[in-house]
């Protein structure tokens, strides 16, 4: 029996939807007008949402023309529809992962004094960028022409990177990030080692941040 998860895609893309849209709208609220405090890192946040937004909107326009059915049940003309809206997601992805990378690592930055953590942090975002366009760029070109990825036309030709070369790049890369990641979930620990806070409040505040940072 053919089970479609294009519902299940559906009603799981709306929920994040609503929810990125609730978040943001209250974090921009309280950093403009609550505490007037908004920084670079609320402006970078902004950029991460609307890249998840395109996201989420292609992923659902994809279900539409075929994304969660089975292939052999899709017209050709909807699979590759289908092909080029999750290419989009991919694309969208990347530069959203980067984005909140980046906007934790300003958040991080306002509250840091140490110059060797701000160091550190610089040092991360700076990484986190390069990452991010690298496999920005790995996702946009992998194929020549670009439409090649989505093109089911036999007579058309073109050539893509070998499935091989792309799993070891996006491994180098997710690694890299994975240690972005580890390190700014940890620096707040050190951070907040250091107050007069009691044990039971330092070690909630370092789970919080070091969560929020992950």
């Amino acid at each position: 029996m053919d089970v479609s998860k294009g519902p299940a895609i559906t009603v799981l893309a709306s929920i994040f939807m609503v929810l990125a849209t609730l978040t943001i709208a209250t974090r921009i609220y309280v950093r403009a007008f609550m505490i007037k405090s908004l920084g670079l890192d609320d402006y970078v946040m902004v950029f991460a949402y609307l890249f998840y937004l395109a996201y989420l909107i292609t992923q659902l326009v994809g279900v539409s023309y075929g994304i969660g059915q089975h292939w052999y049940n899709l017209e050709e003309t909807r699979r590759q529809t289908a092909l080029m809206c999750w290419w989009l997601c991919e694309v969208f992805y990347a530069p959203t992962t980067t984005l909140l990378k980046v906007s934790v690592g300003f958040f991080l930055l306002r509250i840091c004094v140490k110059k060797i953590q701000i160091w550190i942090i610089r040092f991360f975002i700076a990484g986190s960028m390069v990452c991010g366009t690298i496999y920005l760029l790995l996702i946009l070109f992998q194929c020549s022409p670009v439409s090649y990825w989505w093109d089911l036309n036999p007579e058309n030709t073109g050539k893509c990177v070998s499935p091989l070369a792309f799993a070891v790049l996006s491994w180098i890369i997710s690694v890299l990030n994975s240690f972005a990641d580890l390190t700014f979930a940890i620096i707040p620990m050190f951070m907040v080692a250091q107050t007069t806070m009691s044990t039971r409040t330092r070690i909630a505040v370092c789970i919080l941040l070091g969560i929020a940072s992950m």
